[in-house]
């Protein structure tokens, strides 16, 4: 098989995400269970304290990228270096298959977001309370979140964008959902932010999958 990553090879830290990287699709998700003491001090509150969303790499390269609400903003990075980098665990989240129709749509849109500057404040105040899903400023479920299910308005170059949710609500409230899962969509539906570990639990996605 050709090595996509030959700078990666043979790094025991790889192993995981290269038995599923033939998988991964752009509005794939991965969530975090870090070991570094902010990331633990997050998980008091929900079970993964990050989570970031597949999207297409540059146009011609055969690597695979994430976006995430990370260190101050929005931005693309490259998978197996964050992989191998991560002082945690890192799990693998495919969306079902019968919502294949909307990655295009979900990678479009977390590509307009961008440098967007990372929500502090409200990642914060969801200790306590849940917030509205506001794109001015966002933390890294909530980007997903935002493009995935939500939508709304935000400033891009200048202007006022309306970006629909990727997923339509009516398809959203088709899903099959079982125990927690009905709470948390009601929750979507309300337009509230969800933490880290509630989003990866959402009835849009399969069973998670370890890969480090």
């Amino acid at each position: 098989m050709e090595d996509f990553e030959p700078e990666f090879d043979d790094i025991p830290e790889l192993g995981g995400f290269y038995k599923i990287r033939n998988k991964v699709k752009p509005g794939d998700i991965w969530s975090f269970k870090g070991h570094e003491f902010f990331s633990r001090l997050i998980r008091i509150f929900t079970s993964r304290n990050h989570v970031a969303g597949s999207v297409s790499g540059p146009q011609g390269s055969r690597r695979l990228f994430w976006i995430e609400a990370a260190e101050g903003e929005v931005n693309p990075r490259l998978i197996a270096c964050r992989i191998m980098e991560y002082h945690g665990e890192v799990f693998y989240h495919k969306l079902k298959p019968e919502l294949d129709k909307y990655r295009d749509t979900i990678n479009r849109n977390l590509w307009l977001l961008i440098g967007r500057k990372y929500d502090i404040k409200g990642l914060l105040k969801n200790i306590w309370v849940l917030p509205k899903v506001d794109a001015a400023y966002l933390y890294c479920s909530e980007t997903l979140q935002f493009v995935t299910l939500n939508g709304g308005n935000v400033r891009i170059n200048g202007r006022i964008k309306y970006i629909a949710p990727a997923i339509p609500e009516e398809v959203q409230k088709g899903l099959r959902m079982v125990g927690l899962q009905q709470s948390l969509m009601e929750q979507v539906w309300q337009n509230k932010t969800m933490r880290p570990g509630e989003y990866c639990m959402l009835p849009i996605f399969m069973s998670e999958v370890k890969v480090k």
